[in-house]
């Protein structure tokens, strides 16, 4: 049985940081009435990139490639993961604070020669195993696993790697022109066909605050699991609200709307003629007593291999509390400079509500209950603060 949760954190303040799972996310998607900070724009995004590279898994365990890992993986987080899946053995690679993590079914396990571990996923029954490729290692578990790679799963894989600009250009030296290519992050953007009603987030950030007063709170454990995708923040357990089914039920249909909206659903953007009743009888939420003024709505997405920090670095360019450039030097570990209250101030607020989803790789294997992310971003003149949303799917 699959069960999906949502983790709603409601965030008073403006200034604060957005909570990023640490997860790899292959696509974002903003949804915005409005033309977006210079920081966030093609141009920007479009700089950055990933590798890919055709190789077998023994590329990993390769001297050369040990030797460029151990360089960069303890000043940034440099990850990898499987674009195809072996067709002969359906396994899945990915590669995660310097751990290769591989996913097997039980024949390919059973005359692999690694020792794994059984866990259940959406595709069935499977065997996880971990090999540790830092520094420190034994020469021991290296060899075997080389061993291993060179008698089993011989086949080719497409391997994506995202990390620092000098750690992409140095393994694309490694692995040669001819099996590994530089790409830069796609762009595409669709603007309605019309114009239709936004329905605006203070109203919702409003009611909701409003019902967390009136209501009691308790403190509740957070799953394992859930620690690891919310990031560090999550680690210590947080007070919940209990919020009333109204307005849960307003959340969730807010939520819905922002779903169907990046998915260009027609009953979104046709208008309500445009569909037969009979067929569907969706309508859009509406918050408080003004039915809102449409605008054209467009949707800008981007595509390429992101970690948590990539992901970051876009949503405070949306945000136009930073660029990409500063976000890639702190990454690097020079030390940005907090702005001041009066530098805060003069930063241009967003004019009206921009909502971004960011969409996790879905052969993941270090955390398969991590879903897709969502932030409600208010605009205005008035700093109400956001909403960040994530979908957590796990099968039991």
């Amino acid at each position: 049985m699959e069960t999906t949760r949502l983790h709603i954190r409601r965030h008073t303040s403006s200034a604060d940081a957005c909570v990023v799972p640490d997860v790899l996310y292959h696509q974002i998607d903003i949804l915005h009435s409005h033309p977006l900070p210079a920081a966030a724009s093609s141009t920007a995004v479009q700089a950055l990139s990933y590798v890919k590279v055709a190789a077998s898994l023994a590329f990993f365990v390769s001297e050369a490639f040990l030797a460029l890992l151990g360089a960069h993986a303890s000043k940034s987080n440099v990850a990898a993961v499987a674009l195809s899946v072996d067709p002969k053995s359906c396994t899945a690679a990915e590669l995660r604070r310097s751990v290769l993590h591989l996913l097997l079914p039980k024949d390919t396990y059973q005359s692999f020669g690694l020792t794994g571990s059984h866990v259940r996923t959406k595709q069935g029954s499977r065997y996880a195993v971990q090999l540790p490729l830092a520094s420190g290692t034994s020469e021991r578990v290296l060899n075997r696993a080389r061993w291993c790679f060179a008698h089993t799963l011989t086949g080719e894989f497409d391997l994506a790697f995202t990390g620092p600009p000098e750690f992409l250009a140095a393994l694309q030296a490694l692995a040669g022109t001819a099996s590994a290519k530089t790409c830069p992050f796609a762009l595409s953007t669709w603007t309605a066909p019309s114009a239709t009603v936004v329905p605006p987030l203070t109203p919702l950030l409003e009611r909701m605050d409003s019902a967390a007063a009136a209501s009691t709170t308790k403190r509740t454990a957070v799953s394992s699991s859930t620690k690891k995708s919310m990031g560090p923040v999550a680690c210590v357990p947080k007070a919940r609200t209990a919020l009333s089914d109204e307005t849960r039920e307003c959340v969730l249909d807010h939520l819905e709307w922002v779903g169907l909206a990046a998915m260009q659903a027609d009953r979104v953007f046709d208008g309500k003629a445009a569909v037969d009743p009979i067929i569907s009888t969706y309508r859009a939420p509406v918050l408080g007593d003004d039915d809102g003024t449409p605008v054209s709505m467009t949707k800008t997405s981007f595509r390429g291999l992101m970690d948590a920090n990539r992901v970051t670095a876009i949503l405070d360019a949306v945000r136009g509390k930073d660029t990409l450039s500063q976000r890639d030097g702190a990454a690097k570990g020079r030390k940005r400079a907090s702005p001041s209250d009066d530098e805060r101030a003069a930063r241009p607020l967003m004019p009206t509500d921009v909502m971004v989803i960011a969409r996790v790789v879905p052969s993941q294997i270090h955390d398969t209950s991590a879903g897709d992310c969502m932030w409600l971003l208010p605009g205005g003149s008035v700093a109400t603060g956001f909403v960040g949303v994530q979908l957590e799917c796990s099968a039991w």
